[in-house]
Formats: C-alpha cells, sequence, structure tokens
C-alpha cells in the first residue's frame, strides 16, 4: 500500500491565533502556564476593555525600556532564506526510506555573528492521531539521539529525522547517512544548535535532509511543523 506523508516547514516571524468558538482553557505549554479569575457565563452584559500593544515596529524596545530593561539592537541586519519552506515527501512504501530537502542560508548577518537552531514543533502525525515516531537510526546498539548522529541505513529503522551538511555543521554529521532525531518542542525538548559564526558571513549555507521510514501499518497523510531560529550576536 503507498502512503503519503506531507512535511511543512517554517520559518517562524509571526504567529495568528484563528477561533470559531468561544470557550474556558488554560493557556499552557511545557515552558509556561496563564490563568485567569472566573468568568460568570451567565451575566447578560459585562464591558471588558483591552489595550493591544504590538511587539513590532520601530517602538518595539519602548515596553522594555519603560519596565527598567537595558535593550540592545545588532549594530547591522539578519537576513535569511529557505530554500523550500514546504517539503512533500510524496507517496512513499514502508520499510524504505525517502528524504527530501532545503537548505537554510544567511544572505547577512550581523558583524557579531549569529547562531542557527532547529525544532520541531509536534510528532509527525496523521489527522486520525496516528504518529510517526522520532527515528533511533537503527535497530541495533547503535542508537542516535537527538544530540548524537549515528548511521540511519536499515530498512527495519523506522521514524523521522534530519540530517546536516555545509561550513560549521555539528562533526557527528559525518557524511549523508548520519541522522538524528528531532528535538519536540511539545515534548519539553530544547531547539538543537545547527551552526554559528563569531563574525559577519555573507552567504553562507547549510543542507538539512529530512527522513522518515514508516512502520507498513501506518496510512494517510501526514504533517508536522519545524522552526529554524537565527539569533544575532550581542
Amino acid at each position: 500500500m503507498f502512503k503519503h506523508f506531507t512535511v511543512f516547514l517554517l520559518l517562524p516571524l509571526i504567529s495568528f491565533l484563528l477561533s470559531t468558538s468561544s470557550h474556558g482553557a488554560d493557556l499552557q505549554s511545557p515552558r509556561y502556564r496563564m490563568e485567569v479569575s472566573d468568568i460568570d457565563i451567565n451575566l447578560k452584559q459585562q464591558l471588558s476593555f483591552y489595550t493591544i500593544e504590538s511587539r513590532f515596529g520601530p517602538n518595539w524596545q519602548d515596553f522594555y525600556e519603560l519596565q527598567g530593561y537595558i535593550v540592545k539592537s545588532p549594530p547591522d541586519s539578519l537576513k535569511v532564506s529557505l530554500s523550500q519552506n514546504l517539503i512533500n515527501l510524496g507517496e512513499i512504501k514502508p520499510t524504505k526510506g525517502f528524504t527530501n530537502a532545503t537548505s537554510l542560508t544567511l544572505l547577512e548577518s550581523p558583524k557579531k555573528g549569529y547562531q542557527a537552531y532547529i525544532i520541531q514543533l509536534y510528532p509527525l502525525k496523521n489527522a486520525k492521531g496516528d504518529i510517526i515516531s522520532a527515528s533511533e537510526c537503527a535497530d541495533n546498539r547503535q542508537k542516535c539521539n537527538i544530540s548524537l548522529a549515528k548511521p540511519w541505513i536499515s530498512n527495519t529503522a523506522y521514524g523521522f529525522g534530519y540530517n546536516q551538511s555545509g561550513p560549521n555543521s555539528p562533526s557527528d554529521f559525518k557524511n549523508s547517512t548520519y541522522f538524528r532525531p528531532l528535538p519536540n518542542e511539545n515534548r519539553g525538548d530544547f531547539p538543537n544548535f545547527l551552526y554559528s559564526s563569531a563574525g559577519k558571513n555573507v552567504s553562507e549555507q547549510t543542507k538539512i535532509i529530512f527522513k522518515v521510514n514508516p512502520p507498513d501499518f501506518l496510512a494517510g497523510t501526514f504533517e508536522t511543523v519545524v522552526n529554524f531560529i537565527v539569533l544575532p550576536n550581542y
């Protein structure tokens, strides 16, 4: 049976929250929790006033400076691009790994350099909630983890992972057969370090290859979101 898997890769800039209904719920993640006081849903009329402030634009640092923070801006620009922000792994068969790639390119970077990271928002899953787990790269003792790449050659080693190549890539990615599983934000993982630069480097590029090898009992359209994070040095 053929199976179709789709991987969405996003370079996060602004997030939007869309809602078609109203209900009460705690807002939380592995790193924070927001709570509000009780709301009387039987109250017929109630007026509430809110102030919405932007954290973007030329006045973004005013909010923090008024609270006593010292805000430093990078002396020059930071521009990045992805060769693909939507990766489709197509129709794939079980017990055979399929790959597709994207390249992260630093078009302009600050004089003091930058750091680049990667993290998966949630596991590769379909609409029914079936999950393709993070790869362990092998069905023997040579298992990989989010901090250590190992060869992924076995057709019976299932999962989803990534390979990295390019200047300043971690040394455990010895060649294109070495993979790591992605860190998972919903599980509480921190982003994985991709590479960094202590000085100004224009048009520096790293290539990320994503690989999936599904078990034969799963079918459907699977998707996930992978965030690339690039931070300037101060």
